[in-house]
């Protein structure tokens, strides 16, 4: 901000005020935010939320195969998807197996196995196979991601 001094006959009276230049560079910084948020839309959150639950599963189950595989405590592995958690056991079966991890869940994001919300995918010791294929649908509404698991243990995102 730029201040003048003009003297009138004795008295001196002071002028304040911007200057064209200092206008022009605060609407341009302004304009550049305003354009910014053009790009951002909430729609940029539920998408982070998708693929975030999406990471979560793949590095779950890819954990637990990898337990089995290890032989890890001479025991199946296998991860639990519930309605507000996921769980990583050590068991044939979840309902007779040791909780090792918990992870709380998006609710928001449905997560599904033949049509099913709440099941369990179970990697054999030493093996890492499973007893069927699987093919988990993992859907927000806006957008579905399915996770494939072979007869032979592997975990592809399709």
């Amino acid at each position: 901000m730029k201040s003048q001094k003009v003297s009138t006959k004795g008295n001196t009276l002071r002028l304040a005020g911007f200057s064209i230049a200092e206008i022009l560079i605060a609407l341009s910084i302004f304009s550049l935010v305003l354009s910014g948020g053009f790009f951002l839309n909430l729609d940029m959150f539920t998408v982070g939320n998708f693929l975030a639950e999406e990471k979560v599963l793949r590095a779950l189950l890819k954990e637990s195969r990898s337990r089995a595989l290890a032989n890890f405590n001479e025991i199946s592995h296998g991860v639990f998807v519930g309605s507000d958690k996921f769980f990583i056991f050590a068991g044939e079966d979840f309902s007779n197996s040791e909780v090792l991890e918990e992870f709380n869940r998006n609710k928001k994001v449905k997560i599904t196995l033949d049509e099913e919300e709440n099941f369990e995918i179970v990697f054999e010791k030493r093996s890492a196979r499973v007893k069927e294929k699987k093919e988990i649908m993992i859907s927000d509404g806006a957008r579905k991601s399915f996770i494939f698991i072979g007869l032979e243990g592997e975990i592809k995102l399709r």
